[in-house]
């Protein structure tokens, strides 16, 4: 007999409706609907909570193929959420990047107008360590295009860089 054909007698069993065995098991109706028509497999945690309710063993619930698909099934579940989990926070990463490269690029902007050498030099530097970060987390998030872009600007920030230790020297 197969999980979703025990559950349903089990339930009847008791005299439960879906709703009823759903609020014990602190799942969705739709979730033990799913379940006793074949279409889904209870999370391990939600067949550990079935199994105490009806008290019967998890064995006597579900053969081993079952239980080592189920399991499967959430392992890829849960590499799924984390997948998506990284690629989220690595966006958002991106999104602060480009704003804190705005701002210190509009900050140099504004510190030309002082003619403080240090003040541009920090600024400078500051750039080259985003740009040096954005290569990194765009390469990382799978961004080629935006990569090399921030790897033209880390490039460019470098010759930059170079000539001005070159000119100091000189002086």
């Amino acid at each position: 007999m197969e999980f979703n054909e025990k559950l349903q007698e089990l339930r009847k069993g008791r005299g439960l409706t879906q709703e009823e065995l759903a609020q014990a098991l602190f799942v969705s109706r739709t979730a033990v609907s799913k379940w006793e028509s074949g279409r889904g497999y209870p999370s391990i945690d939600s067949l550990k909570e079935v199994s105490r309710f009806f008290s019967v063993s998890i064995d006597e619930l579900i053969r081993t193929e079952e239980i080592i698909s189920a399991a499967a099934d959430e392992k890829q579940a849960l590499a799924r959420r984390t997948v998506s989990f990284i690629g989220n926070t690595l966006d958002l990463l991106t999104a602060v990047l480009i704003g804190l490269t705005a701002l210190n690029g509009l900050c140099g902007l504004i510190l030309i107008r002082f003619d403080r050498q240090v003040w541009n030099r920090h600024r400078l530097y500051t750039g080259m360590a985003l740009s040096v970060l954005g290569v990194g987390i765009f390469i990382a998030a799978r961004q080629p295009y935006a990569g090399i872009f921030y790897f033209a600007l880390l490039v460019i920030k470098s010759f930059g860089i170079m000539k001005l230790r070159g000119y100091n020297e000189h002086k």
